[in-house]
């Protein structure tokens, strides 16, 4: 009977903890598809400063980036930056209003100057 007591009360914890820091700390995604044919670095930018680097993304590829509330502080414009390994050249993304727990894509058409950043959804 004690253990199972102790059962129920660990098993509440855990999930009552779990639950709590989900929702205080509400992370937000972002999925870049390069359909370029060279392999790119991805940075936040605030307000015109380049931020974190948040990592790389191959030619013809796709990655999926986390942005925490350092990156991607709540109701705040942000820009991404893709920055070519080759050339060095750089492109910046139309800025996008962030909202906590959001998805977002951007996409890299194979041409300079043609890219889309865009929510693709929201959490409730």
């Amino acid at each position: 009977m004690r253990l199972l007591i102790v059962s129920l009360l660990l098993l509440g914890a855990c999930a009552s903890s779990g639950t709590h820091l989900g929702e205080e700390h509400a992370l937000s995604l972002l999925t870049v598809r390069n359909q370029r044919a060279g392999n790119l670095t991805i940075y936040v930018m605030h307000e015109g400063y380049r931020g974190r680097r948040l990592g790389e993304v191959t030619s013809l590829g796709s990655s999926t980036f986390v942005l925490d509330e350092l990156d991607a502080p709540p109701a705040t414009d942000l820009q991404f930056l893709a920055v070519s390994f080759a050339d060095g050249v750089s492109e910046l993304s139309d800025p996008v209003h962030i909202l906590r727990g959001s998805t977002y894509e951007w996409r890299l058409a194979p041409f300079r100057g043609h890219q889309l950043a865009f929510r693709r959804n929201s959490s409730t």
